[in-house]
């Protein structure tokens, strides 16, 4: 079982720097699992990709399209948990999500954040997906 983040689930579909790691950790996951904010976030990755004019419209659909296939679980982040590691790791609310969901199903945190990935193993096992 792994906790992903947007950075990672983003990789999948473009040729990105960590795209082979990233696929190769969703062959290996024999669960995935996140909180409710990875949709959003992977949405505005998207609009942003948009917005520079590196994909057209129907691209970023079609990308959450195939994106929204890959089976994870969506699991709720503590809201005051998440305030909480936010505030004492200097996260953002959303990068702490991902960090309370690590924690409440006890499973390893991947993402491609250097940041997020560096002040979340104070808490969990946080990898960087160039580690897969």
């Amino acid at each position: 079982m792994v906790v992903l983040d947007a950075s990672v689930l983003l990789q999948i579909p473009f040729d990105e720097e960590f795209t082979e790691q990233s696929r190769l950790l969703l062959k290996k996951a024999d669960s995935i699992e996140a909180p409710h904010i990875l949709w959003y976030e992977v949405g505005n990755g998207l609009v942003k990709l948009f917005r520079r004019k590196m994909i057209e419209a129907w691209e970023a659909e079609e990308t959450m399209r195939r994106l929204m296939r890959i089976p994870i679980k969506i699991v709720e982040a503590d809201r005051i948990r998440t305030l909480r590691i936010a505030t004492e790791l200097q996260l953002t609310f959303y990068d702490a999500a991902y960090v309370d969901v690590a924690l409440q199903v006890g499973a390893e945190l991947y993402t491609a954040d250097k940041l997020l990935c560096e002040r979340a193993r104070t808490r969990v096992n946080a990898l960087h997906i160039s580690l897969v």
